[in-house]
């Protein structure tokens, strides 16, 4: 008698090996696709994060210099990519932050003397080293200018405060710095020669060296109290059309700094002294009509809204007195902006709730001191619970890629009259589109298009504006394809 084979076992174990050929292979597409896509938004998101410190270290070393007092500020070279089970990660990138010697001095030719002035300065730069984020831009520190160097573009992410009104405010740099980490690293800001101040009339060239003569030309183009022309050899010069007075300071950062016996230009400016009596007049905050009083028994004076431009004025019983300000705040605080004038300064911080700003006011050796709260979400009407956007659509070309839709979703607190979307791109191009207005419910989904060409062109970035009316606005910019923009990574700002 013949006995049958049986060979259901077999077919077992093919299942099983046929099961682990799968989970193998979705665990390598897995960290072939997802996990270099994944480590790329995190060095976005780092690059972001920088952005706003090194903004944080170009206020220092200007607050250094007018104020004559140490600073500091702390720069996260690196980021660290989130733990994986099943997957690998590369090492965590690094980053350099170090000085730029230039080829050239700045130069002060003043059209009411005999006498010219040259003095040397560094340029700070920061560069990161991603793994996946490959295109990210190179971080410059020139004159007050902090701006990205891309291929072939160069993007403004903190405006120059070199001319300011009537005012020119010049802080030289000196000394050695070049730190690599994958952490965070403090730099130390020392004050070298104290603030030197003159009148500079119409006519004065002065000669800035640079790395990128164009963005200091896109910058001071609508200037009208000063022409700007590019140079040859990596210089900039700057002829003014009127009367400026020039504040000039030296700080030093890193090693290897010291102070200059030839900083003889002008006369010295005092803003050490907050001794009110030995002032022969004395300078105070006013009111101001933007902010609103500390009143629920915190040490604060006044709270300001974060994200908005406010504006705190000062006066002195002395007539044509010059009014210094200046400020320190906490760690998690960046102040986007801080523009001076004769009497006034306007401010634009973002930080958690609650952050302090010290806000300061100087002039003739007395001193004034007010604290600033800052609150989160303190607009009236209708608020953002959840927004983002994306762009969704896009054509590329031989050379260039651009973005032809914007997708965006948004949750408001309450019913609104309306909601308006606006794209705008790089190259002139702008969209409107209304929104959904029901509060109390996320509407997803929505899109705004440029009408594009025939030819793809680079337009990159795209910057969204979500208005609500009478109620929140905000703004953000889409740097690249499928670039999301979240207001709980604090993406966007307020209009």
């Amino acid at each position: 008698m013949e006995l049958r084979r049986d060979e259901r076992a077999v077919t077992v174990q093919i299942g099983a090996v046929l099961l682990l050929a799968i989970v193998f292979t979705a665990l390598a597409l897995y960290q072939v696709n997802a996990v270099p896509a994944e480590n790329s938004a995190v060095e976005y998101e780092h690059n972001q994060q920088v952005n706003g410190e090194l903004q944080e270290l170009r206020n220092g070393i200007r607050n250094a210099g007018m104020t004559n007092t140490s600073r500091s500020a702390s720069v996260t070279l690196g980021t660290q990519y989130p733990t994986r089970t099943f997957s690998m990660n590369p090492s965590d990138p690094t980053g350099r932050l170090e000085t730029i010697t230039p080829s050239s001095m700045v130069r002060i030719e003043p059209a009411n003397d005999t006498q010219d002035y040259a003095y040397e300065t560094r340029f700070l730069a920061y560069e990161p080293d991603y793994n996946e984020y490959t295109d990210a831009p190179r971080t410059v520190i020139e004159h007050s200018l902090l701006y990205n160097q891309h291929d072939g573009a160069n993007v403004s992410i903190g405006s120059q405060q070199l001319i300011q009104n009537e005012r020119i405010t010049l802080v030289l740099l000196d000394g050695n710095l070049s730190k690599t980490s994958s952490g965070v690293t403090s730099v130390s800001l020392e004050p070298l020669d104290g603030t030197r101040t003159r009148d500079l009339a119409a006519g004065t060239v002065i000669t800035l060296p640079t790395e990128r003569p164009a963005i200091w030309v896109d910058q001071l183009e609508d200037n009208s109290g000063v022409t700007v022309r590019e140079a040859a050899d990596g210089k900039v010069t700057l002829e003014l059309n009127r009367q400026y007075t020039l504040e000039i300071a030296r700080v030093g950062v890193g090693d290897d700094a010291s102070s200059d016996e030839g900083f003889t230009i002008g006369t010295e400016k005092n803003v050490e002294s907050s001794d009110r009596t030995s002032s022969g007049y004395s300078v105070s905050f006013d009111d101001p009509q933007s902010a609103t009083p500390c009143t629920d028994g915190s040490t604060c004076d006044y709270t300001i809204s974060a994200g908005t431009d406010t504006t705190f004025s000062a006066s002195a019983t002395a007539r044509e007195a010059d009014l210094d300000f200046a400020y320190s705040a906490d760690e998690n605080v960046s102040v986007e902006r801080f523009n001076e004038s004769p009497t006034d300064v306007e401010i634009r911080a973002q930080g958690s709730d609650g952050a302090l700003i010290d806000l300061f006011v100087s002039s003739g050796g007395s001193s004034d001191t007010i604290q600033l709260r800052i609150v989160k979400n303190a607009a009236t009407g209708p608020q953002f619970e959840r927004l983002e956007a994306e762009v969704t659509g896009q054509r590329g070309g031989p050379t260039s890629a651009e973005a032809t839709e914007v997708t965006f979703g948004y949750e408001l607190s309450t019913d609104a009259d309306d909601v308006v979307v606006t794209i705008e791109d790089q190259i002139g191009q702008e969209a409107t589109n209304s929104g959904a207005t029901a509060g109390g419910e996320f509407h997803g989904g929505q899109t705004v298009s440029f009408n594009s060409g025939n030819q793809p062109t680079e337009n990159y970035p795209v910057v969204i504006t979500v208005d609500i009316v009478n109620g929140e606005c905000r703004t953000a910019e889409l740097e690249n394809f499928e670039d999301v923009a979240s207001l709980d990574s604090d993406d966007w700002q307020s209009c």
